[in-house]
């Protein structure tokens, strides 16, 4: 989930993923021929808002058809974006997708589906070799907007510099997952080393399938190194930045997005504490999250409730840990 594109890919070559490859290139086409990717984005993401409002009166009667038609329409919407994010072109991206506050603005999208849509349009903008040169071009747009989006008194509690790097990162910004990348170039090594046993290929073509398989395997070296780079990239950045309460405009809106977002949530809370990130509490951060949660989750769909869940499950394994060694306690004490 906080892969690169390469090892994604080959990821996909052991699942079921091959099998439906056609169908994705078909929807593709048929997306970009017809300029329907736009619309349905647009579509799908007002349609989530609506479904709170339908059957009028009736609306208690039927709650729990609304909850289940709101989380099927949540998690369409994570895949749609996802699948456009994968396959559209930075051009596609660059000159057919509105601004960020354009469709919060002009179409009228709630801001965590406008960050859902625009943040590949984000990571695009940016290169990783300049990363803090781009992010001050490519965003400084968008702070001037997300000023706008709550009262002078709450960025006194929360720069909003912070609210946008929590808004506009994704797991992968915060976390390399190295062991996937191993096991996947241990896979390679091993299947380059099963060529030589096939005794129907010829020599010509043993020499080009190894060649094929090396440049796999330098090419996932290299992805590797780059999502190094730029994890550290930016973890110096949100350093810099300072936060006291950001629970209830960030962490809980974006965890009940999606299970990617729910861990996302908890990572980024380990890696501000990490940072010891100043004027952030952990102790208090996790008294707020764990002490009363009912009232959280009354407000929750089934599979909202679901994300939440996991997201204090990732969260707990840090408690877990400080539990388990009492340096770690009285340091985070």
């Amino acid at each position: 989930m906080s892969s690169g594109e390469l090892l994604r890919s080959e990821a996909g070559q052991f699942t079921t993923a091959r099998n439906v490859k056609r169908p994705s290139i078909r929807l593709k086409e048929a997306l970009l021929d017809n300029d329907l990717y736009l619309p349905l984005s647009i579509i799908i993401a007002q349609q989530r808002r609506c479904i709170v409002f339908k059957f009028g009166a009736q609306r208690i009667e039927r709650l729990k058809l609304i909850g289940s038609l709101y989380d099927q329409c949540q998690d369409t919407m994570v895949q749609f974006f996802t699948f456009l994010s994968n396959v559209l072109t930075t051009e596609n991206f660059y000159h057919k997708f509105p601004s960020i506050d354009n469709l919060v603005l002009d179409i009228h999208l709630q801001v965590d589906a406008a960050f859902q849509i625009s943040r590949s349009l984000f990571n695009l903008n940016i290169q990783i070799q300049n990363y803090i040169d781009a992010v001050t071009v490519v965003m400084s747009p968008v702070l001037d907007f997300v000023k706008t989006l709550h009262p002078q008194r709450t960025w006194e509690e929360m720069i909003p510099q912070f609210y946008l790097t929590f808004c506009s990162l994704s797991m992968s910004n915060l976390q390399v997952p190295e062991i996937a990348y191993k096991r996947s170039i241990e896979e390679l090594e091993l299947e380059m080393t099963q060529i030589d046993e096939r005794k129907e290929l010829t020599a010509a073509k043993k020499r080009k399938e190894k060649e094929k398989i090396h440049i796999i395997i330098d090419k996932l070296k290299e992805e590797l190194f780059k999502q190094k780079e730029h994890v550290e990239r930016v973890r110096n950045k949100t350093k810099a930045e300072t936060i006291t309460e950001f629970l209830r405009l960030c962490i809980f809106p974006r965890c009940l997005l999606s299970e990617i977002d729910a861990l996302y949530c908890a990572h980024f809370i380990r890696v501000i504490y990490d940072l010891v990130t100043p004027n952030f509490s952990t102790i208090i951060c996790y008294d707020r999250l764990i002490y009363d949660i009912s009232y959280s989750l009354a407000s929750c769909s089934e599979n909202e409730a679901i994300r939440y869940g996991r997201f204090l499950e990732s969260l707990l394994e840090s408690v877990m840990s400080w539990h388990g060694d009492k340096n770690k306690f009285d340091k985070v004490i």
